[in-house]
């Protein structure tokens, strides 16, 4: 993905994607935003209790699962210039780079299967250090805040997909490397 410029309004201009309408897929429009930039506080709280309670339906998710047996998949089902939403199809035991998210904050849930999520702190330039780590199950929701450091991993021997809602839209994430000992 590649953003276009900056809108008048500060948010970033991106290029819109509608392969599934989220008002199809959860039986709802998302969330309203207040302000500009990435939700924060009070109102990333409130986006992680909505993807909790939100009740994706699979027949819109369905045509979109494919798993690959080297690499997790990642699918971007929509994309605004307020949110993006992306699927990821886990094989066993896939794990993503340690990655952020560009200043976009989102939640992640996982809809089928088990994941882990290990935090990591900046440690230098491209750098980390492993810091928190937390095991989520299926409905698990995960708060990714603009300032997060991650690696997902799918630490079952089984498929796993999570569902992640960003906003605003991903652009310019950074991977990083293990910090040296």
């Amino acid at each position: 993905m590649q953003a276009l410029g900056m809108r008048e309004d500060g948010l970033r201009e991106v290029e819109p994607v509608l392969q599934v309408d989220p008002a199809e897929l959860f039986g709802a429009r998302l969330p309203v935003l207040s302000g500009a930039g990435a939700p924060a506080g009070r109102q990333l709280r409130a986006l992680a209790e909505w993807m909790r309670r939100a009740q994706p339906r699979w027949r819109v998710l369905s045509p979109f699962v494919r798993f690959d047996p080297q690499s997790y998949v990642r699918e971007t089902l929509f994309r605004s210039p307020d949110w993006e939403l992306v699927l990821l199809c886990w094989g066993p035991e896939h794990a993503s780079r340690i990655h952020d998210h560009g200043g976009s904050s989102g939640v992640a849930r996982v809809l089928w299967g088990e994941a882990q999520e290990q935090r990591f702190l900046r440690s230098g330039p491209g750098h980390a250090v492993p810091s928190a780590r937390v095991s989520l199950q299926e409905g698990g929701v995960l708060v990714e805040a603009s300032a997060t450091v991650h690696q997902l991993r799918n630490v079952s021997r089984e498929p796993a997909l999570t569902l992640h809602l960003y906003s605003p839209p991903l652009a310019g994430m950074q991977q990083y490397l293990p910090a040296p000992h």
